[in-house]
């Protein structure tokens, strides 16, 4: 089931590369230490807000129809197939990105 997940309860400070985690609508959970290094953000600037704020301008326009695609086909094309990607950081550098993408599911 897609949902913000409230009582979630995975730790992102355990991992040792960048790791963001959103909901399903794309709002950004939590954000690890390696993710501010990379994207020169605070944790604190970017909960809440849309993890599109990550990406390139090209991406960051389409997400929500990815997402949006996503949710109604339940097909999964990025989900457990990492990819090349490019991001950006706060202050508009470009960045080449290996993106691994996972999902969990809350049961109620």
């Amino acid at each position: 089931k897609f949902s913000e997940i409230p009582n979630m309860k995975i730790n992102v400070n355990v991992f040792s590369s960048a790791t963001v985690l959103a909901s399903s609508k794309g709002k950004i959970l939590d954000f690890n230490h390696f993710a501010e290094v990379i994207f020169d953000y605070k944790k604190e600037e970017v909960i809440g807000k849309n993890v599109k704020i990550l990406m390139n301008s090209f991406d960051s326009k389409n997400h929500h129809n990815y997402m949006s695609k996503y949710r109604k086909t339940n097909k999964r094309s990025l989900i457990g197939a990492p990819r090349v990607v490019f991001g950006e950081t706060k202050y508009g550098k470009k960045l080449k990105l290996l993106l691994c993408l996972g999902e969990y599911f809350q049961n109620d």
